[in-house]
């Protein structure tokens, strides 16, 4: 990397964040918290690493930017930040190319100055996509658009390190804290003039943990199981003896079909299963979840619980194929689903959950199986755990 451009496109990076401050202060402060390192790629990325946010740069690129579309693409960079982009393990999305639009259109959205941006930029209109959805929601509709499997795209920055680094917890912290500082410097009267999907989004950042999202969002239906619950619910499956005409006595085996014979069978047990329907849950990982609830339906019997600061949804008789959307997408709190267990007779309790909230200190008598997303960690020392990456390594497009 040739040393003499570096200088001049810090400068420029500099003189391009503080046309950035005269527009939007609140913006401008956030990006004054990243690192900006240069780094060999074509363009410009971000991503959290570490304890920090990190703006990777091209010298050669920055260089080659007039300021304003400099400005314009720091806007962008932010918006990926503030949408949660940096934070999406791409491994979990079937088509990449929809993910990729996805994530452009919605950061191109709000950049304040499209026309200035650089390149061939993705818009909503080369798309048909209405405006004003969350990410996902466009992730969902561009799978279904067989453009994106005929065409070949380009972002307009590097995405190369998003979904890596330190766990997703600590992620999502560095950039609450970052918010939360920014602020705190910021006029009230500033912040009213950010478009109102950014600040929900702000605000989901910020509150994580602390409100209901009460939002709905549709699950694609599209995965399969592959944690072997019959292994894992085995031992909560009671025996008994079933009577039976199809079976011989033992004592009188000449009049099959007139005295009932008896064999040992397994009784269904009952499960309290709750999933976490919280913000911090991403919805591809829900839609894996979905599949392995379907298994665990044809297994037993199942009351389902959705649930992310307070329960969103019950299925007292949950049958496979009935979660088609959830309901939540607010904070985090592990302890409600635990409230029904004393309104259910309940062999087991499995929870789906990231492990990012608050839960019961004590044990409750059912036994209890922590069914992990990869990177979640349990919240309580008790119960068992069943993490969710094992599936990694037999489904690539699973968790």
């Amino acid at each position: 990397m040739d040393n003499n451009i570096q200088t001049p496109a810090r400068v420029i990076l500099g003189l391009a964040g503080k046309n950035l401050l005269s527009r939007c202060p609140f913006y401008a402060r956030i990006i004054n918290y990243w690192r900006k390192l240069p780094f060999q790629q074509d363009t410009i990325g971000v991503a959290a690493v570490g304890e920090a946010i990190h703006l990777f740069y091209n010298p050669e690129f920055v260089c080659g930017l007039e300021i304003d579309s400099l400005t314009a693409v720091l806007e962008h960079e932010l918006y990926h930040v503030l949408f949660g982009h940096i934070f999406l393990d791409k491994s979990l999305f079937e088509n990449q190319t929809a993910l990729l639009i996805a994530c452009e259109v919605t950061a191109n959205e709000y950049v304040f100055d499209q026309k200035k941006l650089p390149g061939e930029p993705l818009f909503l209109s080369d798309w048909g996509l209405p405006p004003k959805e969350s990410t996902m929601a466009r992730y969902r509709r561009l799978c279904l658009d067989s453009k994106c499997i005929e065409n070949e795209v380009t972002s307009l920055d590097s995405h190369t390190n998003w979904g890596n680094g330190t766990s997703l917890k600590e992620r999502k912290k560095i950039l609450r804290d970052q918010i939360k500082k920014a602020l705190e410097s910021t006029a009230p009267a500033e912040i009213m003039t950010l478009p109102k999907k950014v600040w929900e989004s702000i605000e989901d950042i910020v509150d994580a943990g602390n409100i209901p999202g009460g939002q709905q969002e549709r699950l694609s239906n599209s995965n399969n199981a592959h944690l072997p619950w019959i292994s894992l619910l085995q031992p909560y499956m009671s025996l008994f003896r079933k009577h039976t005409f199809a079976w011989p006595s033992r004592r009188l085996p000449h009049l099959s079909g007139i005295v009932p014979g008896h064999r040992r069978a397994q009784k269904k047990p009952s499960i309290l299963v709750a999933v976490d329907t919280s913000g911090s849950m991403d919805i591809a990982i829900v839609d894996c979840i979905r599949a392995e609830l379907d298994t665990i339906a044809g297994l037993s019997k199942v009351i389902l619980v959705e649930c992310d600061t307070v329960i969103t949804r019950i299925y007292t008789d949950f049958k496979p194929g009935q979660m088609n959307e959830i309901t939540g997408r607010g904070g985090t709190d592990l302890c409600p689903p635990f409230e029904l267990l004393n309104q259910y007779t309940i062999d087991l309790f499995i929870y789906f959950t990231d492990g990012e909230g608050t839960a019961p200190v004590h044990a409750p008598s059912v036994p209890v199986i922590w069914c992990l997303t990869h990177e979640g960690n349990p919240p309580v020392p008790w119960g068992r755990v069943v993490k969710m990456n094992d599936l990694n390594k037999q489904n690539k497009k699973g968790y």
